[in-house]
């Protein structure tokens, strides 16, 4: 355990140091908090289609068939934002499955392969923040996600 030290001589145990609050039995893809810092980097915007604020409950089912609840708070044709309670492997490939951003587009549900390309820690969020792309999407939800992010302000939020 971690132990820091503050200006009166005194210490304060850091049980994050060994990633004891962020620790997970249940499967391979989850990281300890200490092993993430290495590669978290929340300054380099890694997309390259435009995206739009878009915010949802969702599922994530990963390769142990594990279901994790997330929340979207953004969409583009190549991907889409979540925040998890668990910080969830790079390169992970998992399944989404999120309400369309438009109602009327004869769609309900997405449910869509997707990579874990970016993760990092958010106090403010309360969560770790996973950037995903969508591997081989429909072409009806990629025509759905681009009808909704060239809609001008800020739609079903």
């Amino acid at each position: 355990m971690g132990v820091i030290r503050n200006g009166r001589g005194k210490s304060k145990k850091r049980p994050w140091r060994r990633g004891k609050i962020f620790k997970y039995s249940g499967g391979v893809n989850v990281l300890d908090a200490q092993e993430s810092s290495p590669w978290a980097n929340a300054s380099v915007d890694r997309r390259e289609a435009e995206r739009k604020r878009f915010r949802a409950l969702a599922e994530l089912r990963l390769p142990n068939q594990q279901v994790v609840p997330v929340r979207a708070f953004d969409i583009s044709a190549d991907g889409i934002g979540v925040v998890s309670p668990l910080n969830i492997r790079l390169e992970t490939l998992c399944q989404i499955k999120v309400r369309t951003p438009i109602l009327d587009a004869g769609i309900e549900v997405f449910q869509l392969r997707a990579r874990v390309t970016h993760s990092v820690l958010s106090a403010k969020e309360a969560g770790f923040m996973l950037g995903l792309d969508f591997e081989n999407p429909p072409a009806a939800a990629v025509n759905v996600i681009k009808q909704y992010v060239k809609t001008a302000g800020w739609m079903r939020d």
